[in-house]
């Protein structure tokens, strides 16, 4: 892509990614999707973009997408120099839970109990995640979560 596209198509990425982070935050599943589905051959590598698009695909009930698009983030997480070794625990526990609870069966989905199997809490220190993972991505089963409420 040319420089000239690249810097016109950047702040409409940008806006379109902020609107989808703002909908998702008022429960607005499909209209977040919406947006996402525009910017992905953008951000389809980004690890932040795959996290959200896989916990909308748990919100609108397509369970594929969300094991396609959580292990994608994963994936990128683990080798990303972007994120400290913490954050990366941070964001592949956030993508394991939401697997997780895409795996059960009707309304158990949301009462899935994050043993250590899934999640090993004891090795993520929430004051060493940025706020924006934590308002972006909440953890909130992690025991600490409530002591440390997006700080």
């Amino acid at each position: 892509m040319s420089l000239l596209k690249n810097m016109f198509l950047s702040p409409k990425i940008g806006y379109a990614w902020v609107s989808a982070l703002d909908d998702a935050s008022k429960e607005k599943y499909d209209a977040a999707l919406e947006k996402l589905n525009k910017i992905e051959p953008h951000m389809g590598n980004d690890p932040e973009f795959n996290l959200l698009k896989g916990f909308l695909c748990f919100a609108t009930n397509n369970d594929t997408g969300v094991n396609s698009y959580l292990n994608k983030a994963i994936d990128i997480v683990e080798t990303s120099q972007k994120y400290s070794d913490n954050e990366k625990r941070y964001l592949t526990c956030y993508a394991n839970v939401w697997i997780a609870k895409s795996s059960q069966k009707g309304n158990d989905k949301l009462s899935v109990n994050v043993d250590s199997k899934i999640c090993d809490f004891s090795n993520i220190l929430l004051s060493d995640v940025s706020k924006a993972l934590k308002e972006n991505f909440p953890l909130r089963q992690h025991p600490d979560w409530r002591n440390e409420e997006v700080k």
